[in-house]
């Protein structure tokens, strides 16, 4: 009988570098392929608290060495590491399926947003800690040049922390777009707003893995 499986993939669990995550990528395509050939849908909710601590930090570092690229909008390197995160995944489930011989199912990445409440707390008190570990001193240094909340995350250290407020909705109309330029017409009418992936057909049939990845929380839908 077929089930739909949620799965939690942490940020760290991709690891802190590119060869890292192209790595990790691939034993977590085995194991939900796994899934996938036993008739399941699958959805996965990833994290991004490295990956966009190190885009983070190369944006920082290239407006240092040309100030007329300007700031980066955390908003704008979040959606960078959903698109990153979601290369390597897609790269990673289509080298999969192609190595067990399914060759009926295409892949493809979507970049979402979801939408969050202006007075939601976590603007007033950020928590979620982000890119690299530091001293004390180079935290105080980071603070001072570019106005960071700097705390000390489980005595390993001090990381830049930002707000993680609760989403209120799915900015989904992109992904809904998008499944209907893939699918057949009549099977893109089954395709909601709200959960693009979840509502297509079962088990086994030629459809799409729908990411919709979600800033402040990235989620990747499957539908086997």
């Amino acid at each position: 009988m077929s089930k739909r499986i949620v799965i939690a993939l942490g940020g760290n669990a991709l690891g802190s570098t590119l060869p890292e995550q192209a790595e990790a990528v691939k034993i977590t395509a085995r194991a939900i392929v796994d899934l996938i050939e036993d008739g399941n849908q699958v959805v996965v909710a990833h994290g991004n608290g490295p990956q966009v601590g190190i885009i983070n930090n190369a944006m920082s570092a290239l407006q240092k060495e040309d100030p007329s690229q300007g700031y980066t909008p955390l908003s704008v390197c979040g959606a960078m590491s959903q698109a990153y995160i979601g290369y390597d995944l897609q790269n990673a489930f289509r080298e999969e399926l192609l190595d067990r011989g399914i060759t009926n199912m295409p892949v493809c990445s979507i970049v979402t947003q979801v939408e969050v409440d202006p007075a939601d707390p976590a603007f007033e008190n950020p928590t979620k800690p982000i890119g690299k570990f530091m001293t004390a001193g180079q935290a105080e240094e980071v603070s001072q040049k570019y106005d960071y909340i700097m705390k000390e995350d489980a005595g390993r250290g001090y990381r830049r922390v930002v707000a993680s407020p609760k989403p209120m909705r799915g900015l989904m109309g992109l992904v809904s777009f998008s499944v209907r330029s893939i699918i057949a017409p009549e099977r893109a009418q089954k395709a909601t707003v709200s959960n693009p992936a979840l509502s297509l057909a079962g088990p086994k049939s030629p459809k799409p893995l729908i990411w919709a990845q979600m800033m402040w929380g990235c989620f990747l839908l499957m539908a086997s």
